[in-house]
C-alpha cells in the first residue's frame, strides 16, 4: 500500500532519471536504489523469514511487500534499462 500510494512520484522521478543523457547518473540512481532494496530484503531473509509459523503469519501483513516491491523493481527497472 506505501508503494501503490507512492508509485506516481517515483515513476515520474525514474522517468526523469532516464531521460537524462548521462549514463553514469543512470547506473548510479539505479544501483543505489538496487543496493537499497537488496539490503531490505536480506533483512527480511534473515529477520522475518525464519519466524515461527504463528509469529511469520502476524508479521506477515505488514512485511509481504518487501518481496513484492524487490520484484516490481527488479523486473520493471532493471529489465528496461541498464541493468
Amino acid at each position: 500500500m506505501v508503494f501503490a500510494v507512492n508509485y506516481p512520484a517515483m515513476g515520474l522521478w525514474f522517468e526523469k532519471v532516464e531521460a537524462s543523457r548521462n549514463v553514469l547518473r543512470l547506473w548510479v540512481v539505479k544501483g543505489f536504489v538496487a543496493v537499497v532494496l537488496a539490503g531490505i530484503g536480506w533483512w527480511w531473509t534473515t529477520e522475518v523469514l525464519p519466524l515461527a509459523k504463528g509469529d511469520y503469519n502476524a508479521a506477515n501483513p505488514y512485511f509481504a511487500v518487501v518481496c513484492i516491491i524487490r520484484k516490481f523493481y527488479l523486473l520493471s527497472y532493471c529489465s528496461a534499462g541498464l541493468f
